[in-house]
């Protein structure tokens, strides 16, 4: 086929008229669709658009078997045959819509930055006929015979010796001396594994668990039924403390040696014999003093310290703004603490033993806000701070020298006693709900825990005081907290709790459950 004077312009226009039926001035005919005139360069995206359109169309023209000649376009740069294109009638009737094809919007999953959920509790003690008030974990006993000559020596040198038997003029010469006291725990791996577990009731009962059975092996009636037990204190394996409200502190004398022929019913008053006496196999704790409060009303709890074989207890006791120091086991009062009546400092809050350079103070927790440490043995005080709210729980960490204060509003305060014995407060740390109950540090002076009256378990780290984790499991408020002194021993038997945990931490709340925890 020959050129005209447009060159393959014109081709391209008689081409096209084949499929329409616009007449031009020399009388060819041009498609509809035809765009009127590209004015963009050869590279536009126009005129790419165009050439696949007529390429597309010339493909489709050469695959029906159409006997057309090709048509060549000329340019400068190459030609190219192009057939004649043909419609394709399409199979799809003309009432079906379109399928939309969706592009694939999904996102490959990406690893969480959350962090990890709370854990639940490693188990759960229930059984309690009342809420619980208080927890503790029954002090181990001592790895005498498994320690190396040289451990013994140390702990010696350190604790003392707690096997040696005193009379009690030995003792009361040694309570005044100037001996170190316990206040500290032995390590770890000084002790055996825990064993038992004791809570306090409202109702004034004292249950005691065994944590490899999870059994009660003993319960009975510690106060009377309107006065809650406030506090416990294990003293030793076989020693017990307990304060009740409105009553008095008593030391109790407890044997769970044979507690591993206990049944399960054991501790269940029908389980008794017909005369009211229990059988041979249950736990019978024997009271050995009894100290009455007096006249305090409020709700603060007690505190003890051995020395040798001397038990010392701080207890409210008197005014309302009074605390009294006893020698439990001869009975004797030591002192009364009182701050000048011309100072309204309110009830005794919350009272704790604190150890500063060998030397043992009080420090004493008013409704007022007021810190005060207490130089007990001469009755003066070291430093006061104070603090905003009304603080209902204390505690002091023996080996960091700083303490925790939780009050009635939603803050807890970090405070420090220096070696010049002076107080000072150092932080405040703001929680999400009013009401802080409780609190324990680690013994390993790592972690810190409170219980909230939001039903709430926080822990804290000691190093920035940054929050862990907070556990959400009981009903109702925590109202205690305690750290084991070394590892608790399994559910089943079968050996510590966890091959890394060296303290567990059981948390007691009023609706009447007793929770044991593994963190960290």
């Amino acid at each position: 086929m020959g050129k005209n004077k447009n060159g393959g312009k014109t081709t391209l226009r008689k081409l096209a008229a084949q499929n329409s039926g616009i007449k031009t001035k020399d009388g060819s005919s041009v498609p509809k669709s035809a765009p009127s005139e590209n004015r963009g360069g050869p590279n536009s995206p126009s005129t790419d658009a165009s050439k696949n359109s007529q390429n597309k169309k010339t493909l489709a023209g050469s695959t029906t078997g159409s006997s057309d000649p090709p048509v060549v376009i000329q340019n400068s740069a190459r030609e190219t045959p192009i057939r004649p294109a043909t419609v394709i009638a399409s199979k799809t009737p003309a009432s079906t819509a379109p399928t939309l094809l969706r592009p694939n919007l999904s996102i490959p999953p990406t690893k969480s930055t959350l962090p990890p959920p709370p854990p639940d509790p490693v188990f759960v003690l229930r059984g309690a006929a009342s809420p619980v008030t208080c927890v503790q974990f029954i002090s181990p006993a001592l790895r005498l015979n498994e320690l190396s000559p040289s451990q013994s020596e140390a702990l010696n040198a350190t604790y003392g010796s707690p096997d040696t038997d005193r009379g009690k003029d030995e003792a009361s010469s040694a309570k005044r001396s100037h001996a170190p006291p316990l206040l500290k725990l032995p390590p770890p791996g000084f002790l055996q594994p825990t064993t038992h577990i004791a809570a306090g009731m409202q109702s004034g009962q004292i249950c005691i668990w065994d944590l490899k059975t999870k059994v009660q092996v003993a319960c009975w009636q510690a106060h009377t039924y309107d006065c809650a037990v406030l506090a416990l204190k294990s003293v030793t394996p076989t020693n017990l403390v307990s304060m009740g409200r409105r009553d008095s502190l008593k030391l109790w004398h407890i044997d769970l040696s044979t507690t591993n022929e206990l049944e399960t019913n054991s501790c269940d008053p029908a389980a008794d014999k017909e005369d009211g006496s229990p059988k041979n196999n249950r736990v019978v704790p024997i009271c050995k003093t009894q100290i009455s409060l007096g006249d305090y009303l409020g709700f603060a709890s007690c505190d003890v310290f051995k020395q040798l074989n001397c038990i010392v207890a701080a207890m409210p006791g008197g005014p309302q703004d009074a605390v009294s120091v006893w020698s439990v086991d001869d009975r004797i009062k030591i002192c009364q603490l009182r701050v000048n009546e011309t100072t309204k400092v309110g009830s005794v809050m919350q009272l704790k033993w604190v150890e500063k350079r060998n030397r043992v103070s009080l420090l004493v927790a008013y409704e007022s806000g007021d810190l005060c440490l207490w130089d007990w043995s001469n009755r003066d005080l070291h430093s006061i701070a104070c603090i905003k709210g009304t603080p209902v729980s204390l505690e002091y960490d023996q080996s960091l020298g700083s303490g925790i204060l939780g009050t009635t509003e939603d803050g807890i305060f970090i405070f420090n006693i220096s070696s010049t014995l002076d107080l000072t407060i150092v932080r405040e740390i703001s929680v999400t709900n009013e009401g802080l109950g409780c609190c324990i540090s680690r013994p390993d002076s790592k972690l810190y825990a409170t219980g909230g009256w939001d039903n709430r378990i926080r822990i804290f780290s000691w190093h920035k005081h940054k929050p862990l984790a907070v556990l959400d499991y009981h009903a109702n408020s925590v109202s205690c907290l305690h750290y084991s002194a070394s590892r608790a021993v399994s559910s089943d038997g079968a050996g510590p709790i966890s091959a890394g945990a060296e303290h567990v931490l059981t948390a007691g709340s009023l609706d009447g459950s007793v929770s044991l925890w593994k963190i960290y």
